[in-house]
């Protein structure tokens, strides 16, 4: 390593052992000069010949090397001989340590030095940390930071006879380490501070870290929750939407937000959350209470992710001295601003400031910086464009070991934004109350029924003809909910653009068929007239039927309730230039001029016909707009006045016509009579609902199929190891042992793989499909379920598994639940 100097002094040194030769000490610079001189150096040591053979073959070896830093010390003083590399340690104690006893030259550092060299005399190498020492650089003392390397020396014999020591200087590993650890403060510190609470999960959601408003609003201590599981922590959270929510952003990785009431353990609690996977695994999350005063200042608090990104996420972050002064490069401040480095130093920053909030601002800022307390404050700042917007600031001091400020750290977040939609949010609120109000209505009116049918059929002396009226209420009950919560879903996922066409060629007329004969109910009890009047051309269009079809349903549904008994409604289609019209036309009460503009706004009720109105939750011209907006075209609305009826059209692009005439539509795929095989499946139910389980196990019974029933995760798997099942029907959102950790240790039996798992829950979003598809279901189906479908899917994979009866290696999939 030393090259062929050190090597050739070293072979000096070895071949004139014992004699007076003194060329091992021909190399060394300054150093090897004084000890060939003999000048200066103690009598023990001014006849170097004599020194022991390992000794000279050290020094030779240290006098060549130009770095590192060497010593070699021995005898019964220790004496030491270094190299030209150590004079910058020793700095003034040189030369006259040269040739002197260890620790009378080091003595000031005896302490430290004292037991590396004992264990190096034992024979033992050491290796010392980090040692802090003023070298001096270009003729100026800096400090420096050292780790030494000691070694015995032995003789012939194998006796330790002095030591060797290396140094290796460390020092920019050393401030790098400093930097570092300087800025990871500065970032928590700007987590501490915020408003909003912060919360660290790992991938198995166990606590990592919180912050201290996140300790506020949870009323635990940090002690009590890091390294627990948060479904430990907070157990009220399984099954509901911040469960669904958390994992969603664990597994598909991506930022999910959700707004909750929370009342279990005592809370009660509005909380906003929203959750982000994070680099290194696990999620962030980011959540407020809302029930405190600063709810609008906390929606604009929001953070993106760890330490840095946080503090980009939630504004612009600056650094300011000690005594407050803005100095250094501030590349965030200069972002907004446009100011320059020379402009913005010490209180140049004002001067982007506006005049008006000048002196509050200075006024404020020197009140922080006198008291070293958080600084918190709101001002109007010039950026870039010429703008004046609006900041909130926020600050906090930084403190050394010795609890003395070094610096200010602080965030300015644009509010400005916020601020012109306070009243759009409080109007959004509004909405939200009065939508709430109608959808507890509407669930209401259905539900009264329901009850009375139940308690009916609870009477011991209730007859055939009474239990026939009651299933056809309760059949028409559920029915009604169940299209209330189907226009929930599909209005949400049009508004987050989620819902996908299914396009397939398909006849104006059948289209329009469908969508009378599914409004001729409401449209006959009324006693109205209804024209329709379709081209006599066949017109082929590439579209989803389904859709196109609860279009019009909607539209005539919408008429016949606003029109008076024995009214008039007409169905009209006709091709025009640019494509295609379909309108819907009544007689009834109409429109108010001021009302045509926001009759397809969501939730939206005209007051004048609300005393009219026969339920519904005001989404479902709004729902048919977007079906229409999705397939390219649009949907208006028209009306003379207040009793002078109106009109609703759709207007379809040409680009939907297909230029084929396929004649009749394609007939509908053979289905089953309804009437159950010979023989039925082996059926379990699991759900922590008794009253949903055991009337689904009811009904599968009659129709031949032998059920089991189990309210929860542990006994559902008692049951499956005691038999063996052909399906299960388990409900996602149960406590303990939810629905999804339930079908993996269903998978993991024997019978796992040919089992047919079927999800049934009450949450119907496309992520809790894949959710489901991902924890090893075959089917997902929510809430409440359509019976007639689930039986005749269960009975085609009945049929299904006979038809393969004799092939036992053949697998059988859930493909019969496709129109599920």
């Amino acid at each position: 390593m030393l090259g062929s100097h050190s090597q050739a002094a070293a072979d000096a040194a070895h071949n004139t052992a014992g004699s007076n030769d003194l060329r091992f000490l021909s190399g060394g610079g300054e150093i090897g000069r004084i000890l060939r001189s003999g000048s200066g150096l103690p009598a023990s040591m001014q006849t170097p010949a004599s020194w022991p053979d390992s000794i000279k073959t050290l020094v030779a070896v240290i006098l060549c090397a130009k770095q590192p830093p060497m010593y070699v010390a021995w005898g019964n003083g220790r004496n030491q001989v270094y190299n030209d590399a150590f004079i910058p340690i020793l700095r003034q104690k040189h030369p006259s340590a040269l040739g002197q006893p260890l620790f009378d030259v080091w003595h000031e550092a005896a302490d430290e030095l004292l037991p590396l060299v004992d264990k190096a005399y034992g024979g033992e190498p050491t290796q010392s940390g980090k040692m802090e020492i003023l070298a001096e650089r270009g003729g100026r003392l800096e400090p420096a930071w050292f780790s030494f390397f000691h070694a015995p020396v032995l003789d012939a014999n194998g006796d330790v006879i002095g030591i060797f020591c290396a140094c290796n200087e460390i020092t920019e590993q050393h401030l790098a380490q400093q930097a570092a650890a300087a800025t990871s403060q500065r970032y928590k510190d700007v987590i501490e501070v915020m408003s909003e609470g912060f919360l660290l999960l790992d991938e198995q959601y166990r606590v990592l870290e919180m912050n201290a408003e996140g300790l506020r609003v949870s009323q635990r201590e940090l002690g009590q929750l890091v390294g627990r599981s948060l479904w430990e922590l907070w157990p009220g959270s399984l099954g509901s939407p911040l469960e669904a929510a958390h994992r969603e952003a664990m597994l598909e990785r991506r930022p999910v937000s959700v707004r909750h009431h929370y009342t279990a353990e005592g809370y009660d609690n509005w909380v906003d959350l929203r959750i982000y996977p994070v680099p290194e695994g696990g999620v962030a999350v980011f959540f407020r209470d809302i029930n405190e005063p600063i709810r609008a200042e906390a929606q604009l608090r929001a953070s993106e992710a760890r330490f840095r990104a946080a503090v980009t996420a939630i504004g612009v972050m600056w650094t300011k001295n000690a005594d407050g002064e803005m100095v250094g490069e501030q590349p965030g401040w200069s972002q907004i601003t446009g100011q320059s480095a020379a402009q913005y130093q010490g209180y140049g920053w004002t001067h982007a400031v506006h005049p008006d909030d000048v002196q509050s601002t200075v006024e404020a800022w020197q009140r922080s910086v006198k008291s070293q307390s958080l600084f918190q404050h709101e001002h109007r700042v010039r950026v870039q464009s010429g703008q004046w917007r609006l900041f909130s600031i926020r600050a906090v001091p930084v403190f050394d070991a010795d609890q003395q400020i070094t610096e200010w750290v602080g965030v300015h977040i644009d509010i400005t934004e916020a601020r012109r939609t306070e009243q759009e949010l409080r109007e959004a609120d509004q909405r939200k109350d009065e939508f709430l109000a109608t959808l507890a209505h509407e669930l209401r009116n259905p539900l009264a029924p329901i009850r009375t049918a139940a308690r009916v059929l609870s009477q011991p002396d209730v007859n055939a003809a009474s239990v026939r009226t009651c299933a056809d209420i309760l059949a028409r009950q559920a029915g009604h909910m169940a299209l209330l919560l189907d226009d929930l879903l599909d209005i949400s996922r049009i508004t987050s653009g989620r819902l996908e066409l299914k396009k397939a060629v398909v006849t104006v007329r059948a289209i329009v068929e469908a969508a009378v004969e599914a409004a001729r109910p409401g449209i006959v009890a009324r006693g109205h007239h209804l024209t329709v009047s379709l081209p006599d051309e066949v017109i082929e269009l590439d579209a989803d039927s389904l859709r196109l079809s609860q279009v019009l349903t909607n539209l005539l549904n919408n008429s016949a309730k606003y029109t008076d008994p024995g009214g008039q409604i007409t169905l009209a289609a006709k091709a025009t230039p640019d494509g295609l019209q379909l309108a819907v036309s009544d007689n009834g009460i109409g429109l108010a001029p001021d009302n045509l503009a926001g009759i397809f706004a969501m939730f939206s009720q005209v007051s004048s016909a609300i005393d009219r109105s026969e339920g519904g939750l005001g989404i479902g011209l709004s729902l048919a707009r977007g079906l229409v907006e999705l397939h390219g075209g649009r949907l208006e609305a028209q009306s003379r006045g207040l009793g002078h009826g109106t009109t609703m059209t759709v207007h379809l692009p040409d680009s939907l016509r297909v230029n084929r005439h396929s004649g009749e539509d394609s007939p509908a795929r053979g289905q089953l009579d309804g009437k159950p095989l010979e023989t039925g499946l082996s059926i379990l139910v699991v759900d922590d609902n008794r009253d949903a389980a055991d009337t689904l196990a009811m009904l599968l019974g009659m129709e031949g199929h032998r059920t089991a029933t189990a309210y929860n995760g542990a006994s559902a798997l008692a049951l499956a190891s005691q038999q063996t099942f052909d399906a299960c029907i388990l409900d996602i959102g149960m406590p303990g042992m939810n629905g999804y950790e339930l079908a993996g240790h269903l998978r993991a039996t024997a019978a796992g793989a040919q089992l047919l798992l079927v999800a049934l829950t009450g949450w119907g979003k496309e992520s809790d499909q894949k959710n489901a598809m991902a924890a090893g279901f075959d089917r997902h189906m929510s809430k409440p379920v359509n019976p007639d479908l689930l039986i005749e899917g269960l009975n085609d994979w009945v049929a299904n598994k006979r038809a393969h009866a004799t092939t036992p290696d053949a697998g059988f999939s859930a493909s019969a639940f496709s129109k599920l």
